[in-house]
């Protein structure tokens, strides 16, 4: 009978120190949610008691009892997320297979405002992570780099990301049915209160690995904080296809349509406060109105596109969404979240 020898693509030394890397992930991580979720039920439960209405109250109320209920599994499926992501980095590639970072099939759809308020926290937490933890970070992705045998590392194939984190909690998450406010809530307390504990935890990793000797010399210095990427919106419409660059998704759109050549354009709507005492503000401004010939003004998230002008175009609030779906996946958040 013949047989094969299956030669595994981490040599055993590397994955002895790979399985200590994921044992301290899952124990680390999982006691920094656990510490979230305990401060998720403090918050929601002063937000129903300070309600403005009967209506939100027994939202806030439904989410702690969900929360209450569910927490348990969203601990177990954050952990379960965790290993999944460090086993798949130490597997060979399947034939066939494409990473998820090189998954995108070039066809883009417009996505609900829940996905996009949920990106949104998700990736406020990821670049407040990486600002705050760059140096552990350059140490980390060089040394597990060393150990995976890869060439390098970033934030979308290092299984320790705070990509990968985002994206285990989020996924988690996934079992909970309660109003988008809860998992905002969630997400916004695991940036806000968790930031200081993933910093301890990968300079524990990052020791972890020196002492297994890897790369126990590294220079300490990290590179300095990276610019942040710019921000590219498309609007394409039956009059031609319209491109900008800027700092942020709004001002772009603004200063895009403000651009067309002798066309007037119409002032953007501002993003207007949702009801305290929410953490996410859905109500948005009202787009201005074109000039002669101009174009519309972009009403706020949740608000109401501009009228166009004499021979102009309005701009939806849903065209907005749309474009700001799309610029989700280059723009890098640099402020921290509103607590």
């Amino acid at each position: 009978m013949a047989t094969a020898t299956v030669t595994p693509i981490v040599p055993t030394k590397s994955k002895l120190l790979m399985d200590e890397c994921q044992r301290l992930a899952c124990s680390r991580l999982e006691e920094i949610l656990k510490d979230v979720l305990t401060q998720a039920d403090d918050v929601l439960f002063k937000f129903a008691n300070g309600a403005d209405n009967s209506r939100r109250q027994n939202l806030f109320f439904d989410a702690m009892r969900e929360l209450r209920i569910k927490r348990g599994q969203v601990e177990a499926a954050f952990v379960k997320n965790l290993r999944a992501g460090l086993r798949e980095a130490m597997e060979p590639p399947r034939p066939g297979v494409r990473s998820l970072a090189g998954a995108f099939d070039g066809e883009l759809s417009l996505i609900g405002m829940d996905e996009v308020e949920e990106d949104l926290a998700i990736n406020t937490f990821v670049a407040n992570a990486h600002n705050r933890c760059a140096r552990e970070l350059f140490g980390l992705e060089q040394r597990l780099a060393v150990l995976l045998k890869q060439p390098k590392l970033n934030n979308e194939n290092n299984p320790l990301s705070p990509l990968a984190i985002g994206r285990a909690l989020r996924d988690a998450c996934e079992v909970l049915d309660a109003d988008i406010e809860a998992r905002i809530t969630l997400y916004k307390l695991f940036d806000k209160h968790g930031l200081g504990a993933i910093l301890q935890f990968y300079g524990e990793v990052n020791q972890v690995l020196i002492n297994g000797g890897v790369l126990p010399q590294l220079g300490a210095a990290a590179p300095a904080h990276a610019a942040p990427r710019r921000t590219r919106v498309i609007i394409e419409s039956d009059e031609g296809r319209v491109e900008g660059v800027g700092d942020d998704v709004f001002s772009t759109l603004t200063n895009l349509m403000q651009g067309q050549g002798s066309r007037g354009a119409g002032g953007a709507g501002g993003v207007g406060g949702g009801p305290a005492p929410s953490m996410i503000n859905l109500g948005g401004g009202v787009g201005g109105v074109g000039g002669v010939g101009g174009v519309g003004g972009v009403g706020g998230v949740g608000g109401v596109g501009g009228v166009g002008g004499v021979g102009g175009v309005g701009v939806s609030a849903v065209s907005a969404v749309s474009a700001v779906s799309a610029a989700f996946r280059s723009w890098a958040w640099t402020s921290p979240p509103n607590s």
